[in-house]
C-alpha cells in the first residue's frame, strides 16, 4: 500500500441532518473524502463502532481511502444531530459519543499533512509527525485541544461556530 499524502486522525463518526432524516459517515470520514476528490492518497488513522462499520466502510472502500489504520471498538459509532444546517456548517448540535476511545499504536504513515480531531493521546500523534504540516479541527471539542502540550506545533486550526459563541456568551 502506498504512503498517503494525507492523513487524518479521529474518529469515523455519523452526521444526522434533524431538518432532512438523513445521515452521512462524518468526523475523519468527512474531511478524507474531501481530500480523495482532490485526488489526494489518503487514509484514516482512529477508530469505529462495530456496530456500524457495515454501514461505513463502503464509503471509505468506494472512495479509495485506506482503513488499515482503522480500529475496530464496541458500540455504535458516535453520532452528531445536527440542527439549522446553514449550508455545510451546524449552528447546533448535539452529541452521542461512542465510550470506547482507545489509543491507536504507531503506525506506519508519514504523510505530508496530517489533519486532526480530538482524540485521545493527541500530542502522541504530533510528536510521531514532526515534519508534517499539522492542522487540528476542534469539532466542539475546544477544551480537549486547550489542553494539548504540543499546540505551538500545530499550524493551522479550525474553530467550530458553536465554540466561538460559547466562549464569547453569543449561544
Amino acid at each position: 500500500m502506498e504512503i498517503p499524502d494525507f492523513a487524518v486522525i479521529g474518529e469515523i463518526c455519523l452526521d444526522i441532518f434533524a431538518e432532512e432524516s438523513s445521515s452521512r459517515p462524518g468526523g475523519s470520514f468527512y474531511s478524507a473524502y474531501a481530500a480523495r476528490k482532490l485526488g489526494v492518497n489518503t487514509a484514516i488513522i482512529g477508530h469505529i463502532g462495530v456496530d456500524d462499520e457495515e454501514t461505513v466502510l463502503p464509503f471509505l472502500h468506494e472512495m479509495g481511502i485506506s482503513d488499515i489504520n482503522v480500529k475496530r471498538v464496541p458500540g455504535p459509532i458516535t453520532r452528531y444531530f445536527l440542527e439549522q444546517v446553514d449550508e455545510i456548517l451546524p449552528l447546533r448540535a448535539t452529541t452521542f459519543k461512542n465510550s470506547c476511545l482507545i489509543e491507536i499504536d504507531k503506525v506506519k504513515v508519514n504523510p505530508n499533512v496530517l489533519l486532526c480531531y480530538p482524540y485521545p493521546s493527541l500530542d502522541y500523534y504530533l510528536e510521531q509527525y514532526p515534519e508534517s504540516l499539522k492542522g487540528i479541527d476542534v469539532q466542539y471539542d475546544i477544551d480537549i485541544i486547550l489542553d494539548l502540550k504540543l499546540i505551538n506545533d500545530v499550524d493551522v486550526i479550525f474553530i467550530s461556530s458553536s465554540d466561538v459563541c460559547k466562549k464569547t456568551n453569543n449561544h
